[in-house]
C-alpha cells in the first residue's frame, strides 16, 4: 500500500477536478514571490513580460508593506514558498501556485492544463520541493 488514498478514477482523493471543468476562475490574480532570490526574480520578470502578465498583481514579499500581503499570512511563510491568490480568492502555493499562474499567462496555459492532473501535479510539487532545498545556495547571490 502506497499510503495514498485513490478514488474511483485512479487519482488521489486530494486531487481537485480539472480546471477545464471548474466553473470558477482559478487563474492568478496576485503572485507573492521572494524578490531576494535571483532565480525567482528572473522567472517572475519573464512571466510579467508575457501577454496576460499585466493583469496580475506582482508582490515582492521581501519589500512589500504588510497591507499588500494576504490577510492572515505570515511574511516568513510567504518568503518560503511561491504563493498565488487566484481570482476566486483561494491561496495556492508551490506547484499548485505555478499552475494557477500559468492559467493566467496566455503562452503558458497549455502547461497548466498538462501539469494539473495526476500524477504530473504531484511530480511537479516534488520538483518544487527539491528546488527549495537548493534555493538557499542562490538566494542573495548574483547569478
Amino acid at each position: 500500500m502506497s499510503g495514498i488514498d485513490v478514488n474511483e478514477g485512479g487519482a488521489p482523493d486530494d486531487v481537485a477536478a480539472s480546471p477545464a471543468t471548474d466553473a470558477v476562475d482559478r487563474s492568478a490574480e496576485a503572485v507573492f514571490y521572494d524578490g531576494g532570490c535571483p532565480i525567482c526574480s528572473r522567472e517572475i520578470a519573464m512571466y510579467r513580460a508575457m501577454p496576460g502578465g499585466e493583469a496580475i498583481d506582482w508582490v515582492d514579499v521581501a519589500t512589500a508593506p504588510d497591507a499588500a500581503l494576504p490577510e492572515g499570512q505570515d511574511r516568513t511563510d510567504l518568503m518560503r514558498r511561491f504563493t498565488v491568490r487566484t481570482r476566486d480568492g483561494a491561496l495556492e502555493d508551490g506547484a499548485a501556485g505555478f499552475i494557477a499562474l500559468w492559467r493566467g499567462i496566455e503562452r503558458m496555459r497549455w502547461l497548466a492544463h498538462l501539469v494539473d492532473r495526476w500524477p504530473l501535479r504531484q511530480l511537479a510539487e516534488l520538483g518544487y520541493r527539491a528546488f527549495l532545498l537548493a534555493r538557499p545556495l542562490w538566494r542573495g547571490r548574483t547569478p
